[in-house]
């Protein structure tokens, strides 16, 4: 058995047990996965990094931020250094890294990740509306929601400026949920800002891109 196939048999098995909820056991065939790949094969390889973010993202899911936080640098600093800072493939590092540090309340540090995130998106357009529409207006989403929750209403809603007005027919088409899933916060941010009206017709249009999915 090659060393790639023995790994995605580890791997496979990662999320058999957190299928079924057996975290422990999940972290615990990770770190092997991680370690076959590290001993097998070169540093670089997305393998290793994959391992590095499974692991990080249990420890995230069962509440144990601390212990993630070192894995998802950690494969933020790989894929650094095996793309560049300023690459798209990047992304995610910075995605989960911002998701972290807003779950622990440390939002100037999540807003820094977004920001990075969001400007390696701007930096591959067009490119990236074409290959990566969804979860870049999923990151715009979720920065404005972290500027929400702070009460940053201007700042949330100046988010979706550029999706609104350059890729918004697009999102629609091809990513309806995404799409309505902007609305509606953007309909938040009016009613927090009392401008009914407007939330309003952000919700109808949210329905009428749901109702027309079907």
């Amino acid at each position: 058995m090659s060393t790639a196939t023995r790994w995605m048999e580890l791997y496979s098995y990662v999320d058999s047990f957190l299928k079924d909820g057996r975290y422990n056991d999940a972290i615990e065939m990770a770190k092997k996965s991680l370690e076959l790949a590290e001993h097998a094969l070169f540093p670089k390889n997305n393998m290793i990094a994959a391992s590095v973010d499974k692991i990080a993202l249990i420890y995230f899911a069962i509440g144990q931020y601390k212990l993630a936080e070192p894995y998802l640098l950690r494969a933020l600093a790989m894929r650094e250094k095996q793309f560049g800072s300023d690459h798209v493939n990047v992304v995610s590092s910075l995605n989960n890294l911002a998701l972290l540090y807003k779950s622990q309340g440390q939002y100037e540090l999540a807003e820094s990740y977004y920001f990075r995130a969001s400007r390696n998106y701007y930096l591959a357009y067009p490119q990236c509306a074409k290959d990566h529409l969804a979860d870049w207006a999923s990151t715009i989403d979720n920065q404005a929601m972290l500027f929400y929750e702070q009460g940053k209403y201007a700042k949330a809603e100046e988010e979706f400026k550029f999706l609104r007005s350059i890729l918004w027919d697009s999102l629609v088409l091809k990513h309806p949920d995404v799409a309505a899933k902007c609305l509606s916060t953007l309909s938040a941010i009016c009613r927090k800002t009392g401008r009914t009206s407007e939330a309003e017709a952000y919700e109808k249009q949210a329905a009428n891109i749901r109702a027309n999915k079907r």
